[in-house]
């Protein structure tokens, strides 16, 4: 496998779980992912891709070593509350709350604020990431596990200055 913490393979015929098997026959694997954020991506042989299907058969009588590619994806959370909307971006696409996004994938967060409302919070993860967005309004977090974005709004603050000229 790619990547032994995302799945496994197991042996169908002969039946195994041993990492190789000898055989005369059709030898057939089965791709095994990990968790439920992990997903079979295809098999390859040297670098290329010979089946997508999660089960794989392999006919020839030569010694091959067939590799079953993983990768990660992760439920984003996005939780609305009243003063604003958070829009979240990957790769141009903005996604809702709820999508899987690839690990290793960027998503880019922005805030738009309601009328007599200011962002005050910004929280992925339960870490307050407010000032990186203040500073950066393009902000981008990286992708490593589930994710969950929401924000906290207040009363804006505002200064007025007013000149009184007569009585």
């Amino acid at each position: 496998v790619n990547n032994a913490a995302k799945g496994s393979v197991v042996f169908l015929a002969p039946e195994s779980t041993e990492s190789s098997v000898v055989s005369d026959n059709i030898v057939v694997a089965k791709a095994v992912p990990a968790t439920t954020d992990d997903f079979f991506v295809n098999w390859t042989i040297n670098g290329v891709v010979v089946g997508t299907e999660e089960t794989y058969e392999y006919l020839d009588a030569a010694d091959v070593t067939i590799q079953a590619n993983f990768e990660s994806r992760y439920i984003v959370s996005v939780e609305q509350v009243s003063g604003g909307t958070i829009y979240v971006k990957t790769a141009g696409t903005t996604i809702a709350s709820g999508d899987r996004v690839l690990e290793g994938n960027y998503l880019t967060i922005t805030v738009s604020e309601n009328n007599r409302s200011e962002l005050k919070k910004l929280f992925v993860n339960g870490e307050d990431v407010f000032l990186q967005y203040k500073y950066n309004p393009d902000y981008c977090v990286k992708v490593t596990g589930p994710m969950t974005i929401t924000a906290e709004y207040g009363e804006p603050r505002c200064i007025v200055t007013w000149e009184n000229i007569g009585s």
